[in-house]
């Protein structure tokens, strides 16, 4: 049955006008700000509250079913025994939606702390956009690091942050171990991230021209900062700019092949330099994948109406309704 274009396209209307905005969420706690205190479900169904007082907490927002967040689990558990020692709490937080039981078989092989976030607000407070994410909180309740995604030498830029909210290691020393371990993010200081914040800031009012150069400064001052990067290529995306937007998610690609904005920035890119079936195929890839953002669906929804198979166009338009609703982005 053919259905209408303008139905399709009211399925994501009906969503915007409940006031479901799609959005580029950042990092709302800044380093050296305190953090939110919030009651979080065990594994028993009993709620706790994060982070504790008067102790170091490490924070991993994982995601069942991706390889980088079994890495990074697998880390901090290789961690924990010299850590915990020194009153580090090491919390493995699922995003909302996920699955006891996959906290459950991991909890059994790892000495962490498993946490569910049911309803998605420890994940928004923190304007968790990458998994896995993790968030160093000092004993004075204040965010003293953040790491996006997984890197290699992830284990030892958490064991420095931590051994320097505990004071074990003085800021110089945690200085020098984050520029050895190749922390671009972390050294580029807070001018980088200062303009982060501006280029999101400035792209959610669709400023993009001054939200490209925010962008580009806080890339320049920080290289390895993927969340920089990958901001900018859907600024550049935004301006017409699909050649520059694809070299952005390419390069995010290389270090972190799991990351599914990119492979979406990727499918779209591919799109608007005209290689429509290229740009369908690696869009499908992505949902399958990983199929929470509702840019990919948004995107194949449009082409399949252009292409008249409305069939599957309503099916993404449905997708992207239903994951708009969820506060998916």
């Amino acid at each position: 049955m053919r259905i209408p274009s303008r139905w399709c396209r009211s399925v994501v209307l009906v969503a915007l006008a409940l006031g479901v905005q799609p959005a580029h969420a950042f990092r709302y706690v800044s380093l050296g700000s305190p953090v939110p205190s919030l009651a979080l479900e065990n594994l028993e169904g009993a709620t706790a509250r994060v982070p504790g007082a008067g102790q170091v907490t490490v924070i991993a927002f994982w995601r069942p079913g991706q390889q980088l967040s079994d890495d990074a689990l697998a880390d901090l558990g290789a961690l924990a025994a010299s850590l915990s020692a020194k009153n580090v709490d090491l919390i493995a937080v699922a995003e909302s939606g996920a699955d006891r039981e996959a906290s459950r078989a991991r909890a059994a092989r790892l000495p962490l702390r498993f946490l569910l976030d049911r309803d998605g607000r420890m994940g928004e407070a923190y304007g968790i956009i990458v998994f896995p994410s993790t968030a160093v909180i000092g004993s004075d309740g204040r965010l003293k690091y953040y790491l996006p995604s997984r890197t290699p030498a992830y284990r030892t830029l958490v064991e420095a942050t931590v051994l320097h909210a505990r004071g074990s290691v003085s800021e110089e020393e945690l200085a020098r171990r984050l520029r050895a371990a190749g922390d671009a993010h972390a050294t580029g200081g807070e001018t980088a991230r200062t303009a982060y914040r501006r280029g999101v800031e400035l792209m959610q009012e669709k400023r993009y021209a001054e939200a490209r150069a925010a962008l580009s400064e806080a890339l320049s001052r920080a290289p390895e900062q993927l969340d920089a990067e990958l901001q900018l290529g859907y600024v550049q995306l935004e301006l017409r700019e699909p050649a520059l937007a694809l070299e952005h998610f390419e390069a995010i690609l290389k270090r972190n092949p799991a990351s599914p904005a990119a492979r979406v920035g990727r499918g779209i890119a591919r799109l608007r330099l005209g290689a429509i079936d290229e740009g369908i195929r690696l869009l499908e890839d992505a949902v399958v994948l990983n199929p929470e953002p509702v840019r990919g669906h948004w995107e194949l929804a449009q082409v399949y109406e252009a292409r008249g198979d409305l069939d599957r166009a309503l099916t993404h338009y449905r997708w992207a309704y239903r994951k708009l609703r969820q506060g998916r982005k």
